[in-house]
């Protein structure tokens, strides 16, 4: 069993997209899935607008549905496709609500989402990637967060190896993958 979330099962669930059309509907399967998987003793993991496609926040949709947010089996995923304001008040909500697990990733991005330019969190880099949105955690919010970061296998190995060292060495604390097949 694993003991940082406690559960071996995260399970992954959507947010619904800004763009639909039945959002009550979507809501409703939300929150059915939402307590099936509560129900189960797994970690709910809530993507940050998978894909490039902007999706509501796992903050504004518990809060809306008002779901139980169980700081110890919600993972919540954040990506570096945000404005810096948006980035902060999700942080700061998150801390607020006391929920503590990040996945931190690069992200997808995509045309309809804003790209975090690094001189708006004060980094002299070329992009935000996972190992700088890391960094800016720690650096705004020290000690408030438990972070991971994604392994990509289907990356060249000795690469991703690599990158995943990177990862460590700027404060994930855990690594999740895709199962190998």
């Amino acid at each position: 069993m694993n003991s940082l979330f406690g559960t071996p099962y995260l399970i992954e669930l959507l947010t619904p997209k800004q763009d639909v059309e039945d959002i009550e509907e979507r809501l409703e399967v939300f929150a059915e899935r939402y307590q099936r998987i509560i129900d189960a003793g797994a970690v709910i993991s809530i993507p940050d607008n998978p894909m490039g496609n902007p999706h509501f926040t796992p903050l504004e949709v518990m809060e809306f549905l008002d779901l139980p947010m169980d700081p110890e089996r919600t993972l919540l995923h954040l990506n570096s496709f945000h404005l810096r304001s948006d980035m902060d008040a999700f942080l700061r909500g998150a801390a607020d609500k006391g929920l503590k697990k990040l996945l931190v990733i690069s992200g997808d991005g995509g045309p309809k989402l804003p790209r975090m330019e690094p001189s708006e969190i004060g980094v002299d880099d070329k992009v935000v990637t996972s190992i700088v949105l890391l960094r800016y955690i720690e650096r705004e919010f020290p000690g408030v967060f438990t972070c991971g970061v994604a392994f990509n296998q289907y990356e060249p190995p000795e690469h991703e190896k690599e990158r995943l060292q990177w990862k460590i060495d700027a404060g994930a604390q855990f690594v999740i993958t895709q199962p190998v097949m």
